[in-house]
């Protein structure tokens, strides 16, 4: 006969169901069957019954609330049964379930703390940048407005001078008169009778040639 299934655990309650793994004891080189007797401890009498091919994993369902149940494990094989395991497991109640749905993570002032200062830190960063970028922009529009009142006080167009040369173009009408004092002129002097003496402008020669343009 096989050897009984040991190191027998309930790994997962519920209002209605249990579920219960096994290590499998050895099979006498046979193949071996596993099976699960459910018994109501209440009622006596059995409530459910499974079987198992592959390993000693049983999963029953079906069950009452906040009821225990015993459970007999055994296995099989044609050389007949191996002694029996027995455990005791119960159901959950509503107040379990409803307790067990309720729990939530409990409140870390530190974790809240940590939040609030790196959201400090944001909203202040945010706030540099913003004050940085408008000076910025208040720079750059005082500059302009420098610049543009610079050039409107010195950037004048300047006047035109008059060449030397444009006075070879001006009228017929314009004679050089000399106005300067090292300017003289030689020539025969005419005596006139009733005003004198006076220069013969045919003879007259121009010894210095700096004058000035006179309009006659």
């Amino acid at each position: 006969a096989p050897e009984s299934p040991h190191d027998c655990l309930v790994t997962n309650q519920t209002l209605d169901s249990l579920t219960i793994e096994c290590q499998p004891g050895h099979n006498g080189s046979l193949p071996q069957i596993f099976h699960m007797e459910v018994y109501n401890s209440l009622a006596e009498h059995m409530a459910d019954n499974l079987t198992r091919l592959d390993k000693p994993r049983f999963r029953v369902t079906d069950l009452f609330p906040s009821t225990s149940y015993v459970l007999v494990i055994y296995a099989s094989n044609v050389k007949g049964r191996s002694d029996s395991v027995a455990l005791v497991a119960a159901t959950l109640s509503t107040a379990e379930k409803r307790t067990a749905q309720d729990v939530k993570l409990p409140f870390n002032p530190i974790i809240s703390i940590l939040i609030g200062v790196v959201a400090l830190f944001v909203i202040v960063g945010v706030i540099v940048v913003i004050i940085v970028i408008r000076s910025h922009i208040s720079e750059g529009a005082t500059r302009k407005d420098t610049v543009v009142a610079e050039c409107s006080s010195e950037c004048d167009i300047p006047k035109k001078e008059e060449s030397p040369e444009s006075g070879s173009n001006k009228g017929p009408d314009i004679i050089p008169l000399s106005i300067d004092p090292d300017v003289f002129f030689t020539g025969q002097v005419a005596e006139d009778p009733l005003f004198g003496p006076r220069v013969d402008s045919s003879s007259t020669e121009y010894v210095h040639e700096k004058y000035t343009d006179t309009v006659l």
